[in-house]
């Protein structure tokens, strides 16, 4: 009974998901997209967080130091979600240069990302700045469906294991932060 609702849900994730293709419907359309797709690359990330660390005053260099941690601890979580569950990425050609190194799908690797990131770095933030990257993390994900390179179902899971990442990672740094504090009361 289990076997054939997680089938009838695979199917409607399928079905989302193909529908979602369609919005790129123009060769414009689609160069934004994957414009938009590869601005959550770990790369880029792992070298924003790096010049932050290495140039930046004392909040930019533990700002970059929290998005160098939380890009490289939400590759090896994906990675290791990817290993163990080998979900296929969608059919067709839109994915072939992941197919090569990386032909698992879920949980979204850049997902993951976008979601730690979104955890970590969105508290220290003003509210605009805030919203703006939220929305940014949302059209990247809605792009990598769009493109076909993902379920919306793997962006999903991706999302919230990446938030869930980042609250961890959080709280990790903040009993650091306080440990001394917290053995002289105890």
């Amino acid at each position: 009974m289990q076997i054939r609702g997680l089938e009838r849900l695979a199917a409607f994730d399928r079905y989302l998901s193909h529908q979602t293709t369609k919005l790129l419907n123009t060769p414009k359309k689609q160069k934004v997209a994957r414009i938009l797709a590869h601005s959550g690359d770990s790369q880029l990330w792992l070298a924003g967080g790096f010049l932050l660390w290495r140039r930046g005053k004392a909040k930019q260099k533990k700002l970059g130091e929290q998005i160098i941690s939380i890009t490289i601890l939400s590759s090896l979580f994906s990675y290791a979600l990817k290993g163990c569950i080998h979900r296929p990425r969608p059919e067709g050609q839109a994915g072939v240069l992941y197919l090569s190194f990386d032909p698992h799908s879920f949980p979204s690797g850049h997902a993951t990302r976008i979601g730690g990131l979104l955890a970590t770095i969105s508290s220290a933030l003003p509210a605009h700045k805030r919203i703006a990257l939220w929305l940014w993390g949302f059209t990247v994900c809605i792009s990598r469906v769009a493109l076909g390179i993902h379920f919306l179902g793997d962006i999903t899971g991706g999302l919230l294991g990446g938030i869930g990442l980042g609250m961890l990672f959080l709280r990790s740094q903040w009993f650091r932060a306080h440990k001394k504090t917290l053995t002289e009361t105890s």
